[in-house]
């Protein structure tokens, strides 16, 4: 009964060591995506100045704060929900990637 009461109370702190470390990763995340497209798409047409990563994981932080939830009514687990928007992101910044090569 003490394994399983401290394998429990590992898990908790886990979950709240872990869930702030996997925001900021995936906030710094964003905000190199959105550096790399600021980069290859705003400066070379608008000739505006770079975005720096700070501005930028603020700015990602204020949409996904502004947009739905993409999960709806129907209740997703945490892993997919995570896995969705890592990946979300590397298929976004793929696309880009491909976009800017191909203008150029």
């Amino acid at each position: 009964m003490k394994d399983e009461t401290a394998v429990g109370l590992l898990a908790i702190i886990g979950v709240i060591c872990g869930i702030p470390v996997l925001i900021i990763l995936l906030s710094l995340l964003d905000g190199w995506v959105l550096v790399r497209m600021w980069r290859w798409f705003i400066v070379s047409t608008f000739h505006l100045p770079e975005l720096p990563i700070w501005t930028a994981i603020g700015m990602t932080l204020i949409v996904h704060f502004l947009l739905p939830s993409r999960n709806g009514k129907e209740t997703r687990k945490f892993a997919e929900i995570l896995t969705t928007n890592i990946f979300g992101t590397i298929f976004a910044f793929g696309f880009a990637a491909l976009i800017h090569w191909l203008s150029r």
